[in-house]
Formats: C-alpha cells, sequence, structure tokens
C-alpha cells in the first residue's frame, strides 16, 4: 500500500536536508523512509521535488494545511492548543481527551469570530495527528494509586 507524505513530515525534510545539505537525495529518501515509517520509502525524484518545492510546503505547514490541502478550520485554535499542550507536557501534566476538548472550546470562547465547531472525537483525533500527539491506553492509566 502507498502512503503520502504528509505536509509535516515533507516539512522535517526539507529540515534535515537544511541540516545537511551534503546528504543526497537517496540517503534523504533512506532517512524518510526510516523517520517516518513509511511502508516504502520516498523515490530519490520525490526528495528532489519536495526540495524544490519548499517555499511552497513551508507555506502550507505555517498555515497548517494537512496533505489533502485542507487548512485547519480555526488556525488560532490549533496553535494556542498546541501551545496549551506543550506546557503541560513540559509540567508533566496528565492529559485527557475530555481536558482537550474543554480547553479547546475554552480557547475558542477567547478568538473573535471564530468558526462555529463541533469540537467532535474526529476533530481531535486530526488534531492530535496533525501535531504527532498519542495519549496513553486506559490500561496503562493510574489513578495515582499503587499496586
Amino acid at each position: 500500500m502507498v502512503q503520502w507524505m504528509t505536509v509535516a513530515q515533507k516539512f522535517e525534510l526539507i529540515q534535515k536536508h537544511r541540516q545537511n545539505p551534503s546528504l543526497s537525495t537517496r540517503k534523504l529518501a533512506l532517512w524518510a523512509h526510516e523517520a517516518f515509517n513509511l511502508p516504502t520509502g520516498p523515490t530519490a525524484a520525490t526528495v528532489s521535488r519536495v526540495l524544490k518545492s519548499a517555499e511552497e510546503i513551508e507555506d502550507k505547514q505555517r498555515h497548517g494545511i494537512t496533505r489533502k490541502g485542507h487548512g485547519v478550520s480555526c488556525p488560532e485554535l490549533d496553535v494556542a492548543l498546541k501551545n496549551y499542550v506543550d506546557v503541560c507536557v513540559q509540567n508533566q501534566m496528565q492529559l485527557t481527551r475530555r481536558l482537550l476538548v474543554d480547553k479547546a472550546r475554552e480557547i475558542l470562547m477567547t478568538i473573535p469570530d471564530a468558526p462555529s465547531l463541533n469540537l467532535s472525537d474526529g476533530w481531535l483525533t486530526s488534531f492530535m495527528r496533525r501535531h504527532g500527539m498519542g495519549l496513553r491506553p486506559r490500561s496503562l492509566q493510574t489513578d495515582g494509586e499503587g499496586g
């Protein structure tokens, strides 16, 4: 099965190239294959096309556009919620899906002319995928009691 690279992955590939400009497109393709755990790695030609369209890809990344070309419904919410998550992670706070949705609602109320969003499970799952996040399964979570 073919798996296309996301805008975020292409952006990372561009960053890798800028950090290591001497890497060949073939080596960058191997790196992407391993780094992104792709079923099949991109070809050297694909890497070359990504690097040639770096400016466009960086714009898409900056505006939160996914590989399908759709932008996020409310970029301000996306950025603010991601910043909140980063602070929580830094402070080793445990996050839950409910907590994230509640915080998203709170943030959304502070944004002037914000779109009407449902903030469904699908929305949250997309947010988490976009930012490479994952929550631990319930079986691994504890309620603070030793056992």
